[in-house]
């Protein structure tokens, strides 16, 4: 896979499961190594690869759950922000997630999707995604700050928003 920077600018980010293979994620100064049942959190504006490991004789195959700030925006309108801290720093780059069963879960009922080939409607794309980020916020508060930092701050540009489709955010990936 090439290097790439995740699309949204402000908020947001992708999360993904290793479901077969080896493989690697890497940013720069960075290298983290991936096999399957590892599920990661990937902020936005990373500049990141994934890559299938040299010596792995299978393919890497990830499933990838994106996090568009136009869905992180219309989350954090819901939620009760007095049960939330704001202060200190929130997650930059990549975060390997704890073997947790929110995160197996998330990634699991996704499956007959996948061995069928099979579109996933928008509604349980939704679903999915608001799932994904209470498993974050209920893994560490930091992450509260990387998802909604520019929505607490004020810099979140509506326009931009307004504009932003998710449909297709869950894919899986062949590396």
């Amino acid at each position: 896979n090439n290097w790439h920077i995740h699309k949204a600018t402000k908020g947001g980010g992708q999360m993904l499961i290793g479901v077969a293979g080896r493989g690697w994620y890497q940013e720069e100064g960075k290298q983290t190594r991936l096999k399957p049942g590892n599920c990661a959190f990937i902020a936005a504006r990373q500049m990141a690869q994934v890559t299938a490991c040299p010596s792995s004789d299978n393919v890497f195959r990830a499933v990838m759950l994106s996090l568009p700030r136009c869905f992180v925006s219309e989350f954090y309108h819901t939620l009760r922000h007095d049960s939330f801290t704001y202060d200190g720093m929130g997650w930059t780059g990549f975060s390997l997630l704890p073997n947790r069963p929110e995160f197996q879960s998330l990634f699991q009922s996704l499956r007959p999707y996948r061995d069928a080939s099979g579109t996933i409607p928008a509604s349980l794309c939704r679903l999915k995604m608001a799932e994904g980020i209470y498993a974050l916020l209920n893994t560490d508060r930091r992450f509260f700050i990387t998802l909604f930092g520019d929505l607490i701050d004020g810099n979140l540009d509506i326009l931009d928003v307004l504009n932003e489709s998710i449909s297709n955010e869950m894919s899986w990936r062949a590396i």
